[in-house]
């Protein structure tokens, strides 16, 4: 069973402003770098580039890592994202259930990304302690407790993926 990962508005919103900031201030680095680059001072064209190269590689990065979908087997949980997929073994699976945005209310952000394409990373608060988000549509949330971990996901079909797992477990 496969599930695609959608996005809400608030991702949407969130991921497409940044990513036209960081787009902007990469051009503007690039111009500079060019107006620096027959100058004989170096500083300025170091930090041009590296400003630029900064900026599309956040852009490029956060892409990277996005969940683009959900496939659910008997046997595991696997979150599909551009690089390093996330595999969660269903025998080790306590607790499965959909999540409402109270659960991850006041919730602090230890490492990862709070809507640039997604919220993803690392994540605590006092309800689920240390959990790692896979999320981009936070009205389709899964929670999934695992023998050392916590996962919250989204996908498009959240209830069937639940119902899937409990019957099979």
């Amino acid at each position: 069973m496969t599930s695609y990962c959608s996005w809400d508005t608030t991702v949407l919103i969130i991921t497409m402003l940044t990513n036209a900031v960081l787009l902007v201030v990469a051009i503007m680095c690039f111009i500079k770098f060019k107006l620096y680059l027959h100058t004989r001072f170096f500083t300025p064209k170091i930090l041009c580039f590296s400003s630029m190269l900064l900026c599309m590689g956040l852009i490029i990065m956060g892409a990277l890592f996005l969940p683009l979908q959900v496939s659910v087997t008997n046997d595991e949980i696997c979150i599909n994202r551009g690089i390093g997929n996330v595999l969660i073994k269903t025998i080790d699976i306590q607790e499965i259930r959909r999540t409402s945005t109270s659960d991850t209310q006041n919730s602090i952000r230890t490492f990862g990304s709070g809507g640039l394409w997604g919220f993803l990373g690392k994540f605590k608060n006092s309800g689920l302690g240390d959990y790692t988000m896979y999320v981009t549509n936070t009205s389709n949330m899964i929670t999934v407790k695992t023998n050392d971990d916590v996962f919250i996901f989204s996908c498009d079909h959240p209830d069937e993926i639940v119902d899937y797992i409990e019957k099979n477990k």
